[in-house]
């Protein structure tokens, strides 16, 4: 019995070991662009040994131009699932930090920030559920197609640097981090 509880188990987690699901939602206006952005979802019916039901999985940032009228998905093609979005969106000069649509857990040192626009671009992180590989975006709010960044796989990790206005990438080497830097 305890050898069938254990399978079970073993079986279950390697069911979620890969499927990210995008929990957060993006569905509001950008102060310094003034358009508009929403994560266009599916939602998909989940069956397992364990549980079943319906998840919901971000596949594309649809950006709407209020001013043009005009709306577009950022990505014109399948990239994978939606991980994290990060739009800066104003200086925040009573508490000298940027103010953000999306960004969740990805922001790092967004303290007594030199007061400054925010950046023209955007990033977007996606999950390829095929090569189990993460790829960070960068495209310019105003329109143009994004471009890759960087791929990693996990153990690695990134952050946006608010301080140092950088995305950083930590990828693991031995006992120590190797670290690259791109300006956004």
């Amino acid at each position: 019995m305890k050898l069938v509880f254990a399978t079970l188990l073993l079986l279950s987690c390697q069911a979620f070991a890969y499927d990210h699901i995008f929990y957060g939602d993006v569905d509001e206006y950008d102060a310094d662009s003034g358009q508009y952005y929403s994560v266009v979802t599916e939602r998909q019916e989940k069956t397992g040994l364990l549980s079943s039901g319906e998840v919901q999985h971000g596949v594309n940032l649809f950006i709407y131009d209020p001013v043009k009228k005009a709306g577009r998905n950022l990505f014109d093609k399948s990239v994978g699932y939606i991980d994290a979005v990060i739009i800066e969106s104003d200086y925040d000069s009573k508490e000298r930090r940027m103010t953000f649509v999306g960004g969740g857990d990805k922001i790092r040192n967004n303290k007594n920030i030199e007061p400054r626009k925010p950046s023209s671009a955007l990033i977007v992180e996606t999950f390829d559920t095929n090569k189990k590989e993460f790829t960070v975006w960068k495209a310019e709010k105003a329109g143009g197609e994004p471009k890759a960044l960087f791929a990693y796989a996990q153990p690695a990790k990134w952050h946006v640097d608010e301080k140092a206005h950088v995305v950083r990438l930590l990828r693991r080497t031995g006992n120590t981090y190797s670290v690259s830097e791109y300006a956004w």
